[in-house]
């Protein structure tokens, strides 16, 4: 898997730097985009076809969201508290904490909107 990783960027670079003309440009972002967006839906079509896991959530009640809860707290706290270490806005440091490992996408949209608004 990871060797496959590498292969695309490599042929991605290639291609980028061989074949793509200029003109192309503006239309990475979308391409980009689209599919992360579709990606995302393959994850929700993952998850719905998972039809234990509303029965697990109503069996073990709402206090199995006690955890991710409190991940999603933890990582917006430790945005503040880092966006306060290195003189960041606290809108652009809480952005970046809530990524929440989402890499792929939180990084485009965080390039995106730290390029057109700030």
């Amino acid at each position: 898997m990871p060797l496959s990783i590498v292969d695309s960027v490599i042929t991605g670079i290639l291609g980028g730097y061989f074949f793509i003309t200029e003109s192309f440009t503006p239309y990475i972002d979308t391409l980009i985009d689209s599919a992360l967006y579709f990606l995302i839906f393959c994850v929700g079509i993952d998850i719905g076809l998972n039809k234990h896991i509303f029965k697990d959530i109503k069996k073990h009640s709402l206090i199995i969201l006690i955890i991710p809860t409190s991940i999603i707290v933890g990582s917006l706290i430790g945005g503040l508290i880092t966006g306060y270490i290195f003189d960041m806005p606290k809108n652009l440091s809480l952005a970046i904490s809530s990524g929440f490992g989402w890499y792929s996408l939180s990084g485009i949209i965080l390039t995106q909107l730290v390029t057109y608004n700030f």
